[in-house]
């Protein structure tokens, strides 16, 4: 589970970044050796040294997601993640393709508007 979260989370990570990185460059930015990442994400490590957890802490990614599997994968402010995408890291894919299925019926029901129509519309409401 531990390492499943692990995975999970640098990938998340990679995501928010906008850049590969894959075991070998992650282990790198929290000290260790590429070795020692792929033991923890393959479970056949139990639990990363407090100094590992912090290194990852460091990164962005949530210390407490990765242990107990509790909250968020990534510090939001740290990476300006939308609210959505937070909650959207906490569901399985199952439940993602829900939302994503749910936000395309929305966007086909709704006329697409212009920056410049949405500002109209807003100062209209605030009249």
């Amino acid at each position: 589970m531990l390492g499943e979260r692990l995975r999970l989370a640098r990938e998340e990570l990679q995501r928010a970044k906008g850049e590969k990185l894959n075991q070998a460059a992650f282990a790198r930015e929290i000290g260790i050796a590429p070795s020692s990442l792929h033991d923890l994400e393959s479970g056949q490590s139990s639990a990363p040294a407090a100094e590992t957890l912090l290194a990852i802490r460091d990164q962005g990614i949530s210390p407490d997601y990765i242990v107990r599997g509790k909250g968020p994968k990534l510090d939001r402010r740290k990476y300006g993640l939308h609210p959505i995408m937070t909650i959207m890291s906490d569901l399985d894919h199952a439940e993602q393709q829900v939302l994503v299925d749910m936000a395309k019926a929305l966007l086909r029901k709704k006329p697409r508007r212009s920056g410049a129509e949405v500002i109209k519309l807003s100062d209209r409401k605030g009249q």
